[in-house]
């Protein structure tokens, strides 16, 4: 990751005039704008950039709840209005359905992850946040032991110490020993340095207890707040 973050460096210098200032025009509170100059434009690209958010998601569209998942959203949208706080604080946010998939839980995280990324000051253009697919983690976590992935090491420093992480899609696949050991000490590294998590799931409390030991259980669960989402699945519609 910090291989990948020094050869962006020269894109983001040649980019920086024809960065699409859409990212952030609804959300920017400057009287006179000049977007070509922005600083804090320039700190939230290099955010995304390091953020492992897939690109084509840097733009997310809107998302209307369904009617029982009106106070759900309002929950949601609290927490993404107070999300500096919510970071600094090191709360934790465990966002799951019962069995669900595609409702939301992870366009939320874009969001939550997004709105942080543009408002944490940023100015020595740090790594500040990560989006860690799970199930893909503990993969990679597997072809490391080969050293076919030399990225998986600096991500995990990093996991280590960014304010935020977005754990998705906790519970997707069977743990393996090796990898399901790593993902245990990561969560309790940030747990004892009060660093703040989201995660998202699929399995609600009853169900983590089966899937994953006490400890884990312990740091991700019931060291959360809990937010369920009810609607139906709808894959490709993302929050507002």
């Amino acid at each position: 990751m910090l291989h990948k973050i020094k050869s962006i460096e020269g894109e983001l210098q040649k980019q920086f005039e024809l960065i699409d200032n859409s990212l952030c025009v609804n959300s920017c509170r400057i009287a006179n704008k000049d977007c070509n100059n922005c600083a804090y434009l320039r700190e939230y690209w290099w955010g995304l950039k390091q953020s492992l958010i897939p690109e084509k998601l840097y733009m997310p569209k809107p998302l209307k709840p369904e009617e029982i998942d009106i106070k759900s959203f309002e929950q949601l949208n609290e927490i993404r209005k107070g999300i500096v706080n919510f970071v600094e604080e090191g709360e934790n946010l465990y966002l799951y359905s019962d069995n669900i998939c595609g409702n939301g839980k992870t366009s939320w995280t874009f969001k939550l992850l997004q709105t942080y990324l543009f408002n944490c000051n940023n100015r020595f253009l740090e790594c500040k946040g990560l989006f860690i697919n799970v199930p893909t983690f503990m993969a990679d976590s597997r072809f490391a032991i080969s050293g076919n992935n030399p990225l998986f090491y600096e991500i995990v420093e990093l996991i280590k110490v960014v304010d935020l992480v977005v754990w998705d899609d906790i519970g997707a696949c069977v743990s393996k020993d090796y990898d399901y050991q790593n993902l245990l000490a990561l969560v309790g590294i940030r747990d004892v340095s009060k660093l703040s998590n989201i995660f998202t799931s699929n399995l609600k409390g009853e169900d983590l207890c089966k899937a994953f030991d006490n400890r884990f259980v312990n740091r991700v669960w019931e060291n959360s707040t809990h937010i369920e989402l009810k609607g139906d699945g709808r894959r490709g519609v993302h929050c507002v």
